[in-house]
């Protein structure tokens, strides 16, 4: 990457920028808020565009991520959380066959 030769008054205006107490912009974080549903993540306004925003949506299992794309427009994610169903025992799994077998035989398949 080239890096051109700046001027002395530029490195001049840099130590000027820090006496007077100039703070360069934050570094990139990721920023967790609660939010109950996804216009409420749609309109958060975005702090920090080098952040990324969590929105954690816990009553409807969703989780959203927002962040500033390379063009300047905000761009929205949604995850869902998936519970997987419970593993079967064998003994469950036995009544529930037995269940069907028995449907079968009575002419009620299902």
């Amino acid at each position: 990457m080239y890096y051109p030769n700046y001027p002395p008054e530029y490195y001049a205006q840099q130590a000027q920028n820090i006496a007077n107490g100039f703070r360069p912009p934050a570094p990139p974080q990721i920023v967790g808020f609660s939010v109950s549903s996804i216009d409420e993540a749609r309109s958060a306004r975005l702090d920090n565009p080098m952040s990324t925003y969590v929105f954690i949506d816990s009553m409807n299992g969703k989780i959203y991520t927002k962040r500033i794309g390379d063009n300047g427009a905000s761009i929205l994610q949604a995850y869902s959380l998936d519970n997987p169903p419970t593993p079967m025992t064998d003994a469950e799994r036995i009544a529930a066959l037995e269940q069907r077998l028995a449907s079968f035989e009575n002419g009620s398949i299902t």
